[in-house]
């Protein structure tokens, strides 16, 4: 009920550390925060439903697999990624938003769920002079989360400027050792 601060007696003044309370509110305000639509808020990989067809079960074991060695030998966390691709309606989304709310509730990772479209027109719109909300104030936790999910990527006709700033997000989080979780149309 306090600050989130308890004094551990040191044999001398005593040492300020984190409440264990702090972790414990930690998983369900990285949830909340993270992004991912209502509707996909309940998707998790034991939740997809494969139909018995071969590239949805191995689709499935690729991203149990990924959730369980997430966390490296050193204690880090994996710096590679994930895509998914395929028709519409294959469980993309499903899945990528399973394994980012997986990780989160397993390793208390900072992810953000991001629609590379939505996220695209939201900067454009930044650069309205009304609009308060800049292009760095928007981009900055997509390029610095520990863990991207970019939903339907290529979905939307690629201009110049948008493969520039694909580029710059991928390689950005790339040279930062991030991982990106991608769903693409096939």
């Amino acid at each position: 009920g306090g600050r989130g601060w308890v004094v551990v007696e040191d044999g001398q003044a005593g040492t300020a550390v984190r409440c264990e309370c702090r972790q414990r509110e930690r998983v369900p305000r990285l949830l909340d925060e993270c992004g991912v639509p209502s509707r996909y808020r309940e998707c998790r990989i034991r939740t997809f439903l494969t139909r018995n067809r071969d590239p949805l079960v191995s689709a499935k074991a690729i991203a149990t697999r990924y959730v369980d060695e997430f966390l490296s030998a050193d204690g880090g966390f994996s710096k590679s990624g994930l895509l998914f691709h395929g028709r519409p309606g294959t469980g993309k989304t499903h899945l990528a938003a399973a394994v980012l709310q997986e990780l989160i509730e397993r390793y208390s990772v900072w992810g953000r769920f991001v629609d590379f479209t939505t996220l695209v027109h939201d900067i454009q719109a930044s650069f309205d002079p009304q609009t308060s909300e800049t292009k760095h104030e928007i981009l900055e936790p997509v390029m610095r989360c520990e863990l991207l999910v970019l939903d339907e990527l290529g979905a939307q006709k690629p201009t110049a400027w948008v493969s520039d700033l694909l580029y710059l997000i991928l390689n950005t989080r790339y040279s930062r050792r991030l991982p990106t979780i991608t769903s693409c149309p096939r």
